[in-house]
């Protein structure tokens, strides 16, 4: 669990390409020493965020499942490319089980999209400005037709998946078709105990800004 302490810093800090066509903030009056020591927690908690969330090896295989992610998590994203470079942000991340009818993609024509499923969908606090990251709708919308968060899954047959966290509530609306434009996309690398990370992307007309990610169970 955070201390309450640790929430309040991270609310203060505030914290489709191929990948994506199938991949409050507490106001209160404050003395201004408190207010300094404040920012000084969040820049040192950035810097402590950015030490532990680590590029890692890939080790997903044929077994891995994306269901297996359900869970509240501290997500941390590091850019390594794009105009806020070497910057890190972290939030809240929560992802929970969709119904079995919103867990595929249907056709025009009524038929389900192949291969691609969506197990999941949930909510995150992060603020993608901090790291150059294109913010596209609602991140902490859990209307489970337009959630803030969806988590897409392609396999085919018993190949190792790909799955992809797809940020945005206009991206991730079942009422919308879209074609191209913007995109912010997590993609998971590996699976540790209950922690999960990888690589992410994020641009309009291509990738703009990028770099790694881990979430961290609370």
């Amino acid at each position: 669990m955070q201390s309450a302490e640790y929430r309040v810093q991270i609310a203060e800090c505030r914290m489709q390409g191929d990948h994506g066509r199938w991949f409050s903030r507490l106001k209160v009056s404050l003395p201004v020493a408190f207010t300094a020591a404040m920012l000084s927690a969040c820049g040192a908690n950035r810097t402590a965020d950015n030490a532990q969330c680590t590029s890692m090896a890939e080790n997903i295989d044929a077994s891995t499942s994306a269901a297996t992610l359900v869970g509240e998590y501290v997500l941390t994203m590091v850019a390594t490319t794009g105009a806020q470079q070497s910057s890190s942000e972290s939030g809240e991340l929560a992802l929970m089980e969709h119904s079995e009818e919103n867990r595929y993609f249907m056709a025009p024509d009524g038929s389900t999209e192949p291969g691609v499923t969506v197990p999941l969908y949930g909510t995150t606090t992060v603020v993608l400005d901090g790291v150059g990251a294109v913010k596209l709708g609602d991140l902490d919308s859990n209307d489970p037709m337009k959630p803030g968060v969806a988590v897409l899954e392609h396999r085919q047959g018993s190949s190792v998946p790909d799955i992809v966290l797809r940020l945005g509530s206009f991206a991730n609306d079942r009422d919308i078709t879209r074609f191209d434009g913007g995109f912010t996309a997590l993609r998971v690398k590996w699976v540790r105990s209950s922690n999960f990370g990888g690589t992410w992307e994020s641009g309009v007309t291509g990738v703009e800004a990028s770099g790694y990610f881990c979430a961290v169970s609370r």
